[in-house]
């Protein structure tokens, strides 16, 4: 299934929203599960270290998780530091002001093994770009079919199973 591609920054499109977006849906495969993300971030990261924040992300997703690679979507959220409350210590030590979180929406049906080496390999490329590991906490939060829908068709479920019925 193809799907529009848009992205670039707020133009009313999205109503209220002030952040960057990014959404590029070029493809569906039922067995690849395609993710959502969004990074939140403090509000002086520069958007260039977002968008390679976001792509380590996807790879890092394709390669562990299966994830196809043209399933595209990021949203980036920005915040004033005072408005990020973060543990300084909770299991490690981190800059709370410099955190960044990464939430990953995704259909379920990935192994323990593979969200661990999700979250050990996105840190390694973390690094890489020279931002610190440590600041970056990422979560999962996986749903279905039915809780999906990009178009007035519906739900993921019911269109995907339109178009292969």
């Amino acid at each position: 299934m193809v799907y529009r591609t848009f992205h670039g920054r707020d133009t009313g499109v999205l109503s209220g929203f002030t952040g960057i977006y990014r959404i590029e849906v070029l493809s569906h495969s039922q067995d690849r599960r395609m993710p959502f993300n969004k990074l939140h971030v403090p509000q002086d990261l520069p958007a260039s270290m977002c968008h390679a924040i976001n792509d380590l992300l996807h790879e890092c997703l394709v390669e562990t998780c299966g994830v196809n690679p043209d399933d595209f979507f990021c949203i980036v959220s920005r915040y004033p530091a005072d408005d990020m409350i973060f543990h300084p210590t909770f299991l490690g030590d981190r800059d709370p002001a410099a955190t960044i979180v990464i939430e990953i929406a995704l259909l379920a049906g990935r192994s323990d093994e593979q969200k661990e080496a999700l979250f050990v390999d996105m840190r390694n490329r973390l690094a890489g770009i020279g931002f610190e590991p440590a600041n970056s906490i990422m979560f999962l939060i996986e749903n279905n079919p039915i809780d999906w829908s990009f178009s007035p068709a519906g739900s993921v479920k019911s269109v995907l199973g339109r178009s292969n019925g």
